[in-house]
């Protein structure tokens, strides 16, 4: 049960990291038009995809459990809201 929960954690930050950086890939894009920036956040979205993973994770623990995937979706929204609002 303790190697569920670490993988799970693990997860989530992986999620909420990858995802950050990709937004701040596009903002840093926006700003500059500096093309690094958008070959960055292809390279992430379409050839690591390091989200995706994360989140094959949590369907490995998670899966067919709506109520339970759905909080873990709320969660990470709500996380990524606060942090997004601080900025």
């Amino acid at each position: 049960m303790t190697n569920q929960y670490i993988a799970c954690g693990n997860a989530a930050k992986q999620l909420q990291n990858r995802s950050d950086y990709l937004t701040e890939q596009v903002r840093l894009y926006a700003m500059t038009g500096q093309s690094k920036y958008m070959d960055a956040y292809f390279e992430e979205a379409e050839t690591k995809q390091s989200r995706e993973k994360a989140l094959d994770i949590l369907k490995r623990y998670f899966d067919g459990t709506e109520t339970q995937t759905a909080r873990i979706k709320e969660r990470v929204f709500l996380k990524m809201q606060t942090r997004h609002s601080i900025m």
